[in-house]
């Protein structure tokens, strides 16, 4: 714990002006998984102000710290930088998708849902949608097809086990949660 924060400290007393925003993001991402909200917090907002020029994949990771820290405004600010920089990543597209969910704006995420490639996260993000707008048979097919991907299986369990509950189908919810 200590040695990473004086490598951390050291890359940003080191870094040029593109590589600052980079040392504040990684500093942003280590106190988030240190537990320490508000310095990852003040680490994400000053490495956004320091941020290099053109960098999909430094707007992408802002945008996945700024969700963590439940930013879901600057994840979406910062998501849409990624998708209109790396068009061509579906990654980029499932992130700004999530940010949209997050504030609510679930027509633009089916949107940028529908550009993409068929993948347990995108079916999950669906899923979300569909379960957000009360159509509980296509949000439950949906987490049922994301639960065979191995990152989206716990949280699509979870949300098909609460469709479950809402049915009144609790041994099902159960078995899920097992």
């Amino acid at each position: 714990d200590h040695n990473a924060r004086e490598v951390l400290d050291q890359l940003a007393s080191e870094a040029s002006s593109g590589q600052l925003g980079w040392a504040k993001l990684w500093r942003a991402q280590y106190f988030l998984i240190s537990g320490k909200r508000v310095k990852a917090r003040d680490f994400a907002v000053a490495a956004r102000d320091s941020r290099p020029a053109r960098d999909a994949e430094f707007s992408s990771l802002l945008a996945r710290t700024l969700l963590d820290l439940d930013d879901a405004a600057g994840a979406r600010v910062e998501a849409q930088a990624a998708v209109k920089l790396a068009k061509h990543l579906d990654r980029h597209r499932l992130l700004l998708a999530e940010a949209l969910i997050s504030v609510g704006d679930l027509p633009a995420a089916e949107t940028h849902l529908k550009q993409i490639s068929n993948s347990p996260r995108a079916d999950y993000l669906q899923g979300l949608i569909c379960f957000e707008r009360d159509d509980l048979s296509e949000a439950e097919r949906r987490f049922t097809s994301a639960a065979h991907g191995e990152r989206e299986a716990p949280l699509a369990n979870l949300k098909r086990a609460e469709i479950n509950l809402r049915k009144n189908q609790n041994q099902q919810a159960i078995k899920l949660l097992e």
